[in-house]
């Protein structure tokens, strides 16, 4: 029936901004503590949407580079840069094609090269992870990331660590679960010593003739810190040599109301001082991201144990938000100084969703985002799950019908985006196909997923289809598609409303603009541990029907934030 027209100015045109920002804060009184606060000001976290297990390093003059886990979506293993730590741009991704899920990478720079090593989720035919090791002289330049070597060790959790030319690989054995460190050849991944047994896991870091060890809780609650001289378990004289901060942990939220799980830490020194970068979770009824002010954030120098900008722990349904957080795990960022050779993060204070550090900046949320397809290739961002086939040109974004058994629990291939925040519309326009394939909008977290959909035919209908776990499929629902009085309309807008505690999958109806809500799912379906929600679309024909070459064509995609 044609290709679908591309949204109207009035639907693309960015508005200005509605969120606060630290020249909008409006202090009880003009006090030199909240005309600081306000000029130093950022907001938390500095990757919303799921950007898991963060790693960090910092080139002099260049900036800051920071990659983050990608689990089984292509391209895998985001690389970001900033000059000033609250404003990042993605470069690209280290790794096109994902051999498996990819988690816990460690970025670090060396001798004009930045190398990366993660974990490789294990293969079906083998029983253990592999580490693979990446590596580019230009990490501005997406092209030029090299090949995933395979490192000699496997396991999981890698670290990497250059000390006087040396570079050192830590993991966790996947047999014995010991923490080792072994000498590696940094260009074939090969060991060049026998592997040593470690007291502690976690990530290396070393400073003033000290290595410290960076760990996790086993509970994914907080992060602590140990030192050693030497690089090994014990001393000589057979007791650990590892001592372990005055005021372990380091970095807790405890039972915060906003933010909670602050591990995965990592510590990197740059123009602006030191820093810990890290991941968390962020409650599903937190509000402080969007309405707090900079007057009201945290400061680390100050000395109470509650900030001013902390909220009460949740209680009743508010407290059931934390098992229900959808987004997943996001990166953080918190100052970091030290104090008789142990780093103090946040000033000991906990995590706030608006935070204090010098020379940083509250800057307003992004309201709204749009891609027309109107490019050679998809937009950077764009995120594919079991390898869709799609192409692009004048009719926009072509998607190749994929096989669905009926009823199918299993999600279809998929083209992606991150979900940034709790409260958003996102939508697209899409072609009404003439033959019965089905051609919609997508929510996705793992192995759940949720959609609604235009399926051709004859009786054009809408269908609603919801699997939020892959072995109970929930009964797709369908509905006659409203045309058009003219009989003219060649494409119909499918919507997602997003909102904190549930979905709506809705389309609208031609001429009069109405919206039809065809189903809802809660939120909590969609909180899948070791992801993160996605918002997307899709093509699918049912198996065994023929719906000849025809493809599922978008104009564009857009989402617009939303407050409540």
């Amino acid at each position: 029936m044609g290709t679908p027209p591309a949204p109207s100015s009035s639907s693309t045109t960015p508005s200005s901004s509605t969120s606060t920002s630290a020249s909008s804060a409006a202090p009880d009184a003009f006090s030199v503590a909240a005309l600081k606060a306000a000029l130093t000001a950022y907001r938390n976290p500095i990757l919303p949407g799921w950007n898991p297990d963060p790693t960090v390093c910092n080139v002099p003059g260049k900036g800051y580079f920071l990659a983050t886990g990608s689990g089984e979506y292509s391209p895998g293993l985001p690389v970001y840069h900033s000059i000033d730590l609250f404003t990042w741009e993605l470069l690209g991704h280290a790794i096109k094609r994902v051999p498996a899920p990819l988690g816990a990478p460690t970025l670090r720079y060396h001798a004009g090269h930045h190398y990366m090593v993660v974990t490789a989720a294990a293969a079906a035919d083998s029983t253990h992870p592999q580490i693979l090791l990446v590596s580019t002289p230009d990490i501005f330049d997406e092209a030029r990331w090299g090949e995933p070597v395979v490192i000699e060790a496997s396991g999981t959790e890698p670290d990497l660590l250059f000390d006087d030319d040396m570079a050192y690989l830590s993991y966790t054995s996947p047999s014995s679960t010991e923490r080792l460190i072994v000498s590696i050849d940094i260009d074939t991944g090969r060991n060049l010593s026998q592997p040593k047994v470690l007291e502690h896991q976690g990530r290396l870091l070393k400073r003033a003739g000290w290595y410290y060890m960076l760990t996790s809780s086993d509970d994914g609650a907080s992060a602590s810190v140990y030192r050693s001289r030497e690089l090994g378990m014990e001393a000589d004289d057979g007791e650990p040599q590892w001592e372990g901060a005055p005021r372990n942990p380091i970095l807790a939220n405890g039972d915060h109301a906003d933010v909670r799980g602050t591990v995965r830490l990592d510590i990197v020194r740059g123009e602006r001082g030191w820093s810990a970068i890290f991941r968390a979770m962020r409650s599903r009824s937190a509000r402080g991201s969007r309405a707090g002010s900079a007057a009201g954030a945290s400061t680390p120098s100050s000395s109470s144990s509650a900030s001013a900008g902390s909220r009460p722990t949740p209680t009743g349904a508010d407290a059931d938000a934390w098992s229900d957080s959808h987004l997943g795990a996001e990166t953080y960022m918190a100052p970091v100084e030290w104090r008789d050779g142990w780093p103090v993060i946040n000033g000991g204070e906990h995590i706030e969703l608006v935070g204090n550090a010098e020379g940083m900046r509250l800057l307003p949320e992004r309201d709204e985002w749009v891609d027309e397809f109107d490019r050679e290739d998809l937009s950077i961002g764009w995120y594919t799950a079991r390898k869709p086939s799609y192409t692009l040109g004048q009719r926009g974004l072509a998607l190749v019908p994929a096989p669905l058994a009926r009823d199918s629990a299993t999600p279809p291939p998929m083209l992606l985006q991150r979900q940034l925040g709790f409260d958003m519309d996102w939508e697209t326009r899409v072609a009404i196909p003439t033959t019965p394939i089905e051609a919609g909008t997508v929510l996705c977290a793992g192995p759940s997923w949720a959609g609604v959909a235009v399926r051709g035919g004859s009786a054009p209908t809408i269908v609603f289809r919801s699997a939020t776990t892959s072995s109970s499929p929930e009964p797709t629902t369908t509905a006659p598609l409203v045309l058009d009085t003219a009989g003219l309309q060649v494409s119909v807008v499918l919507r997602i409303r997003a909102r904190r505690d549930a979905y709506e999958f809705v389309y609208v109806t031609a001429g009069t603009g109405d919206e039809v809500v065809l189903g809802s799912v809660p939120s909590a379906a969609f909180a899948v541990a070791g992801s993160g929600a996605h918002l997307g679309v899709y093509a699918v024909r049912t198996e065994g029907e023929e719906s000849g070459a025809e493809e599922a064509c978008f104009a564009y995609t857009k989402w617009v934030r939303v407050e409540v």
